[in-house]
Order: C-alpha cells, then sequence, then structure tokens
C-alpha cells in the first residue's frame, strides 16, 4: 500500500480503476484480509468502477472453498487457475505440485461462489500427442469455465527444460507440430462456443480478460511489488514510459521499508516507439487498429496510403481484413501475428525513419 500512494499522483488523473491484477508468484498465498485491504486502499486512492474486473491467480492445489469464500467478499470477482494440463504425466513433466482432479476441483468451487474462472493451458510440453492435448482441452470444456488462456512451453535459459534440451533429453517441438497444436486448440475451444479476441486468448461472450485488453489498447497501468511493471502513455508534457521496479525481493523489502521504491529498468519511449507497438499489439487482437489514430507524425495521410501495398498483400494472404482506415487480423492471421506485425512495422520504419 506504501508504494501505492507513493506512486498513485502520476496515475489518478487517468481516473478510477477498471481493473485489479492479484498476479506474479502465488499471490493465493496471501490471507484475503491482506487482499481486501490492497483492493480497499486501491479503491480509496484511484476510485473504483462499479463493474471492475478484480483478479486473483490461484495454483488448483489446496484452493479450499473458505478461502474462495473470504476472496470473494474481499471483492475478488475473477479467479484466473495455473491449470496448465489436465494429463498427469505432463503436470509431472512441468514441474507442477496438483492433480489433474484439483483443476477440476478448484473450478466446481469457484462456480459455487459465483467467480468468472479463466484457465491456463500449456502445448508444446515433451512428446506431447494430440491426444493428450485433446483430453485436456475436452475435460477442460466440459466444465463450466469463462475463459481459456493457452500458451506454448517456452524454453528458458538456465531451466531444467534448457538443461534436458541440451543433454538431449527433451527435444522441443518443430514451429510446424507448435502451429498444429495451435490451429487443433483453436478448432476445439471455438466449437464450445469461445471467441478467440487474440492470438493466445479465447473468451465467452462477456468475457474477455478486460485486464489483458487494457495492456493490448495502450492503457496506463501501474505495477506494485517487486518486479513489478508499469507503463505510462504520456501526455502532451511527458513522453510515454515503461518501468519495472526492481526484481530482488530482499532488496524490494528493505527498500520499502524505507519507503523508496526504485526501478530497475526505465524507458521513455519516442512517438515512433509507440507507433511500432501499437502496430505490433493491433495485429495479435481481434479488434485491430485504426491506422488514423496512430502517432505518425508529419505526413500521416501520405504515411498511411503508403502502408497500402503491404496491407493489399497481407489482405491476399488471407491474414488481414481491412474496411477504411481499420484493419484486423483473421483467423489465420492469428496464427501468423509476428509474421504480419513484422511486415508492417518494417514498412512503417521506412516510412518514419
Amino acid at each position: 500500500m506504501a508504494e501505492i500512494a507513493a506512486r498513485s499522483p502520476e496515475y489518478v488523473k487517468f481516473g478510477s480503476l477498471r481493473s485489479i491484477y492479484f498476479g506474479g508468484g502465488t499471490p493465493s498465498l496471501w490471507d484475503s484480509q491482506q487482499l481486501k485491504r490492497i483492493i480497499d486502499f486501491a479503491s480509496e486512492t484511484f476510485g473504483l468502477q462499479s463493474n471492475a474486473e478484480i483478479t486473483l491467480e490461484c495454483n488448483p492445489e489446496k484452493l479450499e472453498p473458505d478461502y474462495l469464500e473470504a476472496a470473494r467478499n474481499a471483492q475478488i470477482n475473477r479467479i484466473s487457475l495455473g491449470s496448465q494440463s489436465l494429463v498427469q504425466k505432463e503436470l509431472v513433466q512441468l514441474g507442477r505440485l496438483h492433480k489433474a482432479h484439483d483443476s477440476i476441483a478448484a473450478i466446481k468451487h469457484c462456480k459455487e461462489l459465483d467467480f468468472s474462472v479463466s484457465v491456463d493451458v500449456i502445448f508444446g510440453t515433451p512428446n506431447q500427442t494430440s491426444d493428450q492435448l485433446d483430453r485436456t482441452l475436452l475435460e477442460l470444456l466440459d466444465q463450466p469455465i469463462d475463459h481459456i488462456s493457452t500458451y506454448a512451453l517456452t524454453i528458458e535459459e538456465d531451466t531444467a527444460f534448457d538443461r534436458q534440451v541440451k543433454t538431449g533429453r527433451f527435444h522441443p517441438m518443430s514451429d510446424d507440430e507448435q502451429a498444429e497444436r495451435m490451429q487443433q486448440l483453436g478448432r476445439r475451444i471455438q466449437a464450445a462456443g469461445f471467441e478467440h479476441y487474440e492470438v493466445s486468448a479465447f473468451g465467452k461472450d462477456g468475457h474477455r480478460a478486460i485486464h489483458n485488453s487494457l495492456y493490448w489498447l495502450g492503457a496506463p497501468f501501474l505495477g506494485v511489488g517487486a518486479g513489478a511493471h508499469s507503463y505510462h502513455p504520456g501526455d502532451t508534457e511527458n513522453a510515454a514510459s515503461r518501468r519495472e521496479t526492481i526484481r530482488n525481493p530482499v532488496t524490494y523489502t528493505t527498500s520499502a521499508q524505507a519507503l523508496v521504491f526504485p526501478a530497475g529498468f526505465t524507458e521513455t519511449l519516442s512517438p515512433e516507439q509507440v507507433l511500432m507497438e501499437r502496430i505490433m499489439v493491433g495485429t495479435r487482437v481481434k479488434w485491430g487498429l485504426t491506422l488514423d489514430e496512430l502517432p505518425w507524425g508529419r505526413g500521416r495521410k501520405e504515411k498511411i496510403a503508403a502502408m497500402q501495398t503491404v496491407i493489399d498483400e497481407l489482405h491476399k494472404d488471407g491474414m488481414l481484413h481491412q474496411t477504411g482506415n481499420f484493419i484486423w487480423p483473421s483467423e489465420r492471421g492469428l496464427l501468423f501475428a509476428d509474421t504480419i506485425a513484422r511486415k508492417l512495422v518494417d514498412t512503417a520504419t521506412k516510412l518514419i525513419g
């Protein structure tokens, strides 16, 4: 709360909160009263919209009904559940502590208390077959969930998977195999009535993730705690900026006791960088972007007109739709968002360079 108080002056001008998100690490280890104190303080500081989304990330194991009820009373209304898989072999490979049945039980408890429920699914685990992925999807889709986030397994440096790759014990999926799994995910999830509204996100009607959508729309957000990220979109006097609070929890705690909240990383973004980021993000979401709302600087009309050739090529390839100056990715385009972004950004770079 001290960091919220210290850093809120630069953000209060953006108005009341549309989203509060407790994520990173395992925030569900917090006592529900701690969650309530933070929500109450944030509400007093910024104001809280009546329909605000307040999310708590949870692991499925030991997610007891009593804790969930207390969280609901603390105004939490959405649970993001780290299920990852319902195949026990895959959970062991991922180093997860929960069992497949823990996820099913957790979903049941959440819905009994009227939470909106989002579930994470990982694909591309070692030797994962399409049948294994189907098993996870079909069992999850038989549950009363509202949102699914899907992630390809990534190999980070100096992790257990990285060491297994280097010793030849694990061979990552090829790009073609991952593309097949992505298409499999998309078909299964959409057939169950979910909207594919972002590359990795699917939601039932009225259940798009508000918090993540605000990121993709370039809205301001204030992140507090060790390693938390913040974004300030700037105004007529200040450029857009990005900040990461110092990551080391011990250093953060020591500094916080002195009411100092040092940044581990800061970056000031030029209008050109903001332009590129808006293009990259706009190719990942179903609602796309409007070209004449981007910070082109001088020669806006000429630069937008010069983008048309690459837009036409992407449309011909079935990856992009266009109405006037509004462009958005097709279902096929969501599978190749990085390709679309690279082509559009390369063209835009030449125009403003």
